[in-house]
């Protein structure tokens, strides 16, 4: 078993890099119709396309320097800007699925009602994680975990937008493998680290291979398609 401090010293270098991987995985989905066309100079179907983006990549820069400042030692201010944090989540959660509705009422999006079932899962995987992270934020091991892999479950957008043919290929391939990988990344870590992969590593990832099961088997369903339908005409 490694020891205490080991871990510690350990921590300090993974989460910060998952961190920058989640964040970079969002850098490249999002270059070329946001961050690269000039953030709120880019060409946006509505002011809620902007906030929504916005929300998005402050999350991602918020949550990088979150694990930073715990990285760094500055555990008061890493609480202090926890309390932002809450209220970003929150504006999020209303914002993400008001985004998708809009876009699968706005002909020619490419919104379906595949898109819509992932993204609402990807939003409740996303509230799960978030909620029971920041309950469990006295236990760090938990909390940093739950965190990251909340940040994680709502990466599936910024993937879907990366410019490569494996993410774009029937069946999806290139979507479900990265989309697991931090999960999957924590899960080595853990069984490196700590010997056993821990509860707050396996929950998390249950929630994301959850959030693809609806992705794949709700838009199978009549009552997904005839919900999807009256979302769009409603």
């Amino acid at each position: 078993m490694v020891s205490a401090m080991s871990r510690r010293s350990a921590d300090h270098l993974f989460f910060p890099a998952m961190a920058l991987l989640l964040a970079g995985e969002t850098l490249l989905g999002f270059w070329h119709t946001y961050i690269g066309a000039g953030f709120m100079l880019a060409r946006m179907p509505s002011l809620l396309v902007h906030v929504h983006a916005v929300l998005f990549v402050g999350w991602m820069t918020l949550f990088t320097v979150q694990t930073l400042l715990v990285a760094r030692g500055r555990v008061a201010v890493h609480r202090r800007l926890g309390g932002l944090m809450g209220w970003w989540a929150a504006a999020m959660v209303v914002a993400g699925p008001a985004t998708v509705i809009m876009a699968l009422r706005r002909p020619g999006s490419g919104i379906d009602a595949t898109i819509l079932a992932g993204d609402l899962a990807q939003t409740v995987a996303f509230v799960v994680l978030l909620s029971t992270g920041l309950a469990r934020r006295a236990y760090a091991a938990e909390h940093k975990r739950l965190m990251t892999l909340a940040t994680a479950a709502i990466i599936g957008p910024a993937l879907s937008r990366w410019p490569f043919a494996i993410m774009h290929a029937t069946p999806p391939v290139g979507i479900v493998m990265f989309y697991l990988l931090p999960p999957v990344l924590m899960l080595l870590y853990d069984l490196a680290v700590l010997r056993r992969v821990h509860r707050a590593t396996a929950f998390g990832l249950v929630m994301m291979v959850l959030v693809l099961a609806c992705f794949v088997a709700l838009p199978a369903t009549s009552a997904w398609l005839a919900f999807a339908d009256w979302v769009q005409h409603a």
